[in-house]
């Protein structure tokens, strides 16, 4: 599973840039009292953050330097996985799912007080999985926007943030389905961020 992260300016000195975990695109600074800005700046057009330099640089020469940090819950089956792996429900923190590679089984935590985290049911509530949380794993899949369940993002990539021009909608009278990754006149409208 991927980390919790975000922007740290330890250890750096103040005008210092670091990466927006969430977006290539986008840096922050360290500012004066050794936190990051509170906004990231945008790097200009055809340009991405190289971590390793602090700068940004042409997108083709940046792409696998630059930092994004993929959060710690899925909420879509692998496709094409043979590996057992588990899901969060975008819906609830004590519901997940797993997932073979011909089945997908619904599962629940043996307590509401108890909170699945990506990976196992714990009793932290701050570790629920974000269900508001949208990252692109793999290329050629969709995701569903956890604010409309008309619509979906469409993974061109592997390994991004998507953002607002790989946003589509699905055709009249159908909803996203978030667990099986497609558009469907049967699924149920799940809307954990509207």
């Amino acid at each position: 599973m991927g980390q919790i992260c975000a922007p740290s300016c330890t250890g750096l000195v103040p005008g210092n840039q670091i990466p927006d975990p969430e977006n290539c695109r986008n840096y922050y600074v360290c500012m004066a009292d050794g936190t990051p800005s509170d906004l990231p700046f945008p790097c200009d057009e055809g340009l991405k953050f190289d971590n390793t330099t602090g700068l940004c640089i042409d997108e083709t020469d940046a792409a696998l330097i630059c930092g994004v940090c993929p959060p710690s819950c899925r909420f879509s089956c692998p496709v094409n996985s043979t590996e057992l792996s588990f899901i969060a429900d975008a819906s609830s923190c004590s519901i997940y799912y797993l997932c073979s590679d011909d089945d997908i089984l619904h599962l629940s935590c043996s307590s509401p007080d108890l909170y699945f985290d990506g990976e196992d049911c714990q009793d932290d509530p701050s570790k629920c999985c974000d269900g508001c949380s949208v990252y692109c794993y793999e290329a050629f899949i969709e995701m569903a926007d956890p604010s409309n369940c008309n619509n979906f993002y469409f993974c061109k990539d592997p390994e991004y943030y998507p953002e607002s021009d790989d946003l589509f909608t699905c055709p009249s009278g159908e909803k996203f389905n978030s667990t099986l990754g497609h558009c469907s006149s049967d699924a149920t409208c799940v809307e954990p961020c509207a």
